[in-house]
């Protein structure tokens, strides 16, 4: 009693093919998101945004070297590390760590979120600029 063999022979003729064009998509999707992402110019500062508020704007110019900032997030203490352009968490209070393992960002528009503590980092192309 076996029902639609033709249709489970097709399919299972067309396997392989179904398997091939999935994975050439998928390919095609992660180099097209890896070029957009490094044609993007570098960041010039960064914005700190504790709830949508600025809470601090930091220059990535390369001649500042490293510091530390110290925030104060919803739930806890947070440091942002800023190495020449870039910058990055480099501790959280929060439980999950994902900010922190997101590592350095140096691009504009790039991003980094601790929905824990409601604090965003955002990295803008002039200093005086803030992007949402």
């Amino acid at each position: 009693m076996k029902r639609f063999p033709s249709i489970r022979k097709k399919i299972k003729n067309h396997l392989v093919e179904v398997i091939l064009v999935g994975v050439l998509a998928i390919g095609c999707a992660v180099a097209g998101g890896v070029l957009a992402l490094s044609n993007k110019p570098a960041a010039t500062s960064a914005s700190v945004y504790l709830r949508n508020e600025v809470l601090l704007k930091i220059d990535l110019s390369p001649s500042l070297g490293s510091d530390t900032f110290l925030i104060h997030g919803a739930h806890g203490d947070m440091l942002i590390e800023r190495v020449g352009e870039k910058v990055r968490v480099k501790e959280s209070s929060c439980p999950s760590q994902n900010c922190v393992h997101q590592g350095f960002l140096d691009k504009e528009g790039g991003s980094i979120v601790c929905a824990y503590n409601e604090v965003s980092v955002v990295l803008n192309g002039n200093i005086g600029e803030i992007s949402l």
